[in-house]
């Protein structure tokens, strides 16, 4: 996977990494990108945001969360695989600005947390 390969680079390197990891989480969630704007848009309309049950409903199935779940339960804990996961903070940043929406940031790391914390 992409990912094993950008974290690869020596500490050294952890901006490398971060833009390398960043452009595949992006590349990821551009794969069902009408899927997860119209889910930001509802999320943002619904009062308190739709339902996490409604969320996982929605998201279940794309790109972004079946590579999270890879990406969450083959990972070794530690070591610098977790620097290009997708919820650690310069990734996750790197990935929202090139979208360029604070909601559409908000529902994708909501659904990174509940894969997550379901496996």
């Amino acid at each position: 996977c992409g990912l094993a390969i950008a974290s690869a680079k020596p500490i050294d390197q952890s901006e490398s990494m971060t833009d390398d990891a960043s452009s595949i989480w992006h590349t990821v969630i551009q794969a069902d990108i009408h899927t997860w704007k119209s889910i930001a848009n509802e999320n943002s309309m619904a009062v308190g945001g739709i339902s996490e049950e409604e969320l996982i409903q929605r998201v279940d199935g794309t790109a972004f969360v079946g590579v999270m779940y890879d990406f969450v339960t083959t990972s070794p804990t530690g070591g610098k695989m977790q620097n290009v996961g997708f919820l650690h903070d310069q990734v996750k940043n790197k990935v929202s600005h090139l979208f360029g929406s604070d909601e559409l940031a908000s529902v994708l790391t909501l659904s990174a947390e509940i894969v997550l914390a379901a496996t």
